[in-house]
């Protein structure tokens, strides 16, 4: 199984004779968990069994060199602190399909050429003035409507 860095933006992977260390997340201290996922500032994503963050998120004296291979473990109450910037900052990648209109697509009877948009407007407009003036032709006749 190959092991990668769960860090945000993190791009290293286990290799043979590599330098990095990668740690398991402490899945069985609650509170030590939690210290680590709010240094990570992933959200709402929750580690596996299987998840493991690399040793460059770790300061020196996060580790305890023991036995005769001086084998560099982990202490106990260690949390990552060392996170990239750019890390933070790098968009997270989305797919986005944009859909051309195509002839299709678009209702051809609601579209409508300059010459008819213009005819019409030109017929609101004299039907107003034929209102206007149908309405107002004769302030006599509309006072004598109004006194009867």
């Amino acid at each position: 199984m190959v092991n990668s860095c769960s860090a945000n933006g993190c791009k290293n992977r286990n290799t043979k004779g590599g330098s990095l260390t990668f740690h398991r997340f402490p899945l069985n201290n609650k509170h030590l968990l939690k210290l680590w996922l709010y240094q990570l500032k992933r959200g709402n994503w929750e580690p596996s069994k299987y998840s493991v963050i690399c040793s460059e998120h770790f300061t020196k004296d996060s580790f305890v060199v023991k036995g005769p291979n001086n084998r560099r473990t982990l202490k106990s109450d260690a949390c990552p602190t060392i996170f990239s910037i750019a890390n933070y900052t790098e968009p997270v990648k989305k797919k986005k399909v944009l859909k051309e209109k195509t002839s299709a697509d678009i209702d051809m009877s609601e579209v409508k050429d300059d010459d008819e948009a213009k005819s019409e407007e030109e017929q609101d407009c004299s039907s107003l003035k034929a209102d206007e003036s149908s309405s107002s032709a004769n302030p006599a006749d509309e006072a004598k409507d109004n006194q009867a």
